[in-house]
């Protein structure tokens, strides 16, 4: 709405320089009277209008609960409103899970008092059983099982009183070289084609307690011979470990390594 002053001039008013009209004068007072108009809202949806009509009246804010008010100026003479709560902060605990209370510094600790709770839990460390076991009920089955090309690795450590059942083991393929040297690493049985002679070396990164099951062929051609090294470490029982020398024969060798020598177990001319 419109202010209209005759001779005076002000910000937001039009100067008419003339005689004002009575529609004006009673235009320039509805003005007045909303003026002091303000429209206080709660956050429960209701409000109400204040005005020139409630000049004598009194805006309480009144707290509830743990909830404290107060009202100052500012050093730029603003009001201030202030809203406190004054008792504790409080997060409750839903099931299988704990919540404390905060402590002086307003920290609080969230623990998981039921595994169960945690569909999709995800270790942030080293699990440390400290003394316990991981055990099944109702005679369930323990799964360990890696993703994709993952394998289970006990790093170091003896596998006690266990019972395996229902296992195979890696076969790997060697390639045929003039130095025979399986790497335990690629699996306990491995099989190697004869296309010449060739010399046992020992384990590559052999160490004590390996064993190795090797399933050699003769190539079309036959006679291939499987010497020693100049060590001498290969002992078989009789003192004799010779191969078979029939084009395509096939023989078995296990080897087992204390830490000093190989003992060699050899059946020959599987047919």
């Amino acid at each position: 709405m419109t202010v209209t002053l005759r001779q005076e001039s002000a910000a937001g008013a039009t100067t008419k320089g003339s005689a004002l009209t009575f529609q004006e004068l009673d235009n320039n007072f509805v003005h007045l009277l909303r003026q002091g108009t303000v429209e206080v809202k709660a956050d429960s949806g209701s409000s109400l209008t204040l005005g020139e009509a409630d000049k004598d009246s009194v805006l309480q804010f009144t707290g509830a609960g743990s909830v404290s008010t107060a009202i100052s100026s500012d050093s730029a003479g603003e009001t201030v409103i202030t809203f406190t709560g004054t008792g504790d902060t409080q997060i409750v605990a839903g099931s299988g899970i704990g919540v404390t209370q905060p402590d002086s510094a307003g920290a609080f600790t969230i623990s998981l008092s039921d595994i169960v709770a945690d569909t999709s839990p995800q270790l942030g460390g080293n699990l440390d059983v400290n003394g316990n076991s991981i055990v099944s009920t109702s005679n369930g089955n323990i799964t360990i099982a890696p993703n994709g090309n993952g394998k289970v690795v006990l790093s170091g450590q003896k596998l006690n009183d266990a019972q395996l059942e229902n296992y195979k083991e890696t076969i790997h393929s060697l390639s045929y070289n003039a130095v025979l040297q399986p790497d335990v690493a690629n699996g306990n049985v491995q099989t190697v084609t004869l296309t010449g002679n060739t010399q046992f070396s020992g384990f590559a990164n052999e160490e004590p307690g390996q064993s190795v099951t090797l399933i050699i062929k003769q190539d079309g051609t036959g006679n291939r011979l499987l010497t020693e090294d100049s060590a001498g470490r290969l002992k078989f029982a009789g003192g004799s470990g010779t191969l078979s020398t029939g084009a395509n024969a096939v023989d078995i060798l296990t080897i087992f390594y204390d830490g000093t020598d190989y003992f060699g177990s050899l059946s020959t001319n599987f047919s």
